[in-house]
């Protein structure tokens, strides 16, 4: 354009603005400003929620900063009130804190949570291609303790916390609630009072952070996540493809992973006795994250006295997807239904049919259902479920394998139903079998 053009636009502009508005001068500061000072972002919900989204709860030089979005539960529940953060899948590479699985509006089931008294958060993190772990599992302890340090502005209750995942955000779940206390997970933190290292460039979080506030939360929910990463490959659903280790998240560089690396993003390399209450769901066709990864990490988890509780999906594919669509919206709202059922998972011995077959030669009431078994030194098999298949009114799962059960041939598959409308009968009620096979040495248990 034409420079004495613009000349002339301008003397034309410039009056048709006004004195006032000539006039008036934007607010200054002596120091640079790095807050964000955007007016806050409220959304309502039903039921009297409050969405705020995109809330700072990190900042890192040279990095995004991780941002979260918080439904805050109505005003009559006058709390403190329990929180629960999510965790977004998408293989460590992509997705977003507003989607899961098949549901079509994630922030109104978020904020559905809310309404019933939790504080939802619902967080992002760094992906493998902008740091390799440990940062996402960093992030995610960092926005537990940023809810911690701004407990008092949201009335929370920092005792009665939950991390939820689906797939990658599952594993992230299920690790930051095994590993409390790791200091190799714990996210980086700034000395109380210390300068940014860059004030020109770096954002504060929204409200206060407090870098000695605790990262710890009481339960998880794991949806179709990987607990193992030295077991990945194996137990995998017919049909599926090659499952590779995500060598770039784990940091492997272009060597093989090593076992170190591999158990250093796993959690169930964490569990311990203080492992907290963890609900696991996952469909037993699932060709992303092998079908065998749920129920290992439950019997590492009932190994160590936590209270656990698992739960197969037949037929269900990853991300509750099923052979049709009435299969994947049951599927969809089995796991949705489950996870709001309550604040924490019930105890396996008290839990579904499902939780309580899996391990320890407990028997099956199905038949067809294919699982994996591992004889103890005493003979005794350990029965790991792979896959259950729903009966009359329940969900229920077979042993298979070379042996007997109660002195009935397994090939015979002559195994008893679990009575109808009984569908969380314990195993306690019902008596407990024991699968027996020969042991290495030939002998019996």
């Amino acid at each position: 354009m034409n420079t004495n053009l613009l000349v002339v636009l301008a003397g034309c502009l410039l009056p048709a603005l006004g004195p006032a508005a000539a006039a008036e001068a934007p607010a200054l500061s002596d120091h640079v400003i790095s807050d964000d000072n955007y007016p806050e972002r409220k959304v309502a919900f039903p039921g009297g929620v409050t969405g705020l989204s995109d809330l700072t709860y990190e900042t890192l030089s040279g990095y995004r900063p991780m941002k979260l979005d918080l439904y805050l539960p109505p005003a009559s529940f006058a709390g403190p009130r329990p929180f629960v953060i999510y965790i977004h899948g998408g293989g460590w590479a992509n997705g977003i804190p507003r989607t899961a699985a098949v549901f079509a509006n994630w922030p109104d089931v978020l904020a559905s949570f809310a309404a019933r008294g939790y504080v939802t958060a619902s967080v992002s993190y760094r992906f493998q291609n902008e740091a390799p772990f440990p940062a996402a599992i960093q992030d995610v302890k960092a926005a537990i303790r940023w809810l911690h340090s701004n407990a008092e502005s949201y009335n929370i209750d920092t005792t009665r916390g939950m991390t939820w995942g689906s797939s990658a955000g599952g594993q992230l779940a299920a690790l930051a609630a095994v590993s409390c206390g790791v200091a190799a997970l714990d996210p980086p933190v700034t000395a109380a009072g210390a300068a940014p290292a860059n004030a020109n460039v770096e954002k504060n979080t929204a409200g206060p952070l407090d870098a000695a506030a605790s990262n710890c939360v009481q339960g998880a929910v794991g949806w179709y996540g990987v607990y193992d990463f030295e077991t990945l490959g194996k137990g995998v659903a017919p049909g599926s493809p090659p499952l590779h280790l995500p060598s770039r998240y784990l940091d492997c560089g272009s060597e093989p992973c090593t076992a170190e690396k591999l158990r250093f993003a796993s959690p169930v390399a964490y569990v311990d006795e203080k492992a907290p209450p963890i609900l696991l769901i996952q469909g037993t066709d699932d060709h992303t994250v092998s079908p065998a990864q749920s129920p290992e990490f439950y019997e590492a988890l009932r190994a160590k006295g936590a209270k656990v509780e698992l739960m197969m999906l037949p037929g269900i594919d990853h991300s509750y997807i099923g052979a049709t669509p009435e299969a994947t919206r049951e599927a969809a709202l089995t796991g949705w239904l489950r996870r709001s059922s309550s604040s924490t998972p019930r105890s396996a011995t008290r839990g579904s049919v499902a939780a309580n077959y899996g391990l320890m030669g407990r028997g099956s009431f199905e038949t067809g259902v294919s699982v994996n078994t591992l004889r103890d030194s005493m003979g005794v098999a350990r029965v790991r479920v792979i896959r259950l298949l729903r009966c009359a009114s329940c969900l229920a799962s077979t042993t298979i394998a070379e042996g007997a059960v109660s002195g009935a041939p397994l090939s015979s598959r002559a195994t008893p139903r679990l009575p109808r409308g009984r569908s969380t009968l314990g195993v306690g009620r019902i008596g407990e079998w024991r699968l027996t096979l020969p042991s290495p040495s030939g002998r019996g248990p």
